[in-house]
């Protein structure tokens, strides 16, 4: 399966296309399903405390399980369009540009 094309991208200094810039931040919660693939510049810390959740990445499904830890570097584009009822989800982004934590 392709990978969707990316909706609202604008382009960084560097010339990279991205979504958003997230800086560093952290989420708990049931995960929200995405409406379309995002990147960004950061690293991203996806840990699945109860049930399942279900990315896509690189044209393909991975389906996350509870206990399961995933970090990537969200510059990929990357979807959740999955979880389960029960899910609770923990987000942590790291910018790899020093500047964005000053």
């Amino acid at each position: 399966m392709p990978i969707p094309k990316l909706r609202h991208l604008r382009t960084s200094r560097s010339g990279t296309h991205l979504d958003q810039d997230l800086g560093l931040q952290a989420w708990e919660g049931h995960p929200g399903q995405m409406a379309a693939p995002h990147r960004h510049n950061e690293l991203e810390l996806n840990f699945v405390t109860r049930g399942t959740a279900t990315y896509f990445f690189g044209g393909r499904r991975i389906a996350l399980p509870t206990g399961s830890l995933i970090v990537f570097w969200a510059i990929a584009p990357h979807q959740l369009v999955g979880a389960s009822p029960d899910s609770f989800m923990h987000w942590v982004t790291l910018p790899l540009d020093r500047k964005s934590v000053v």
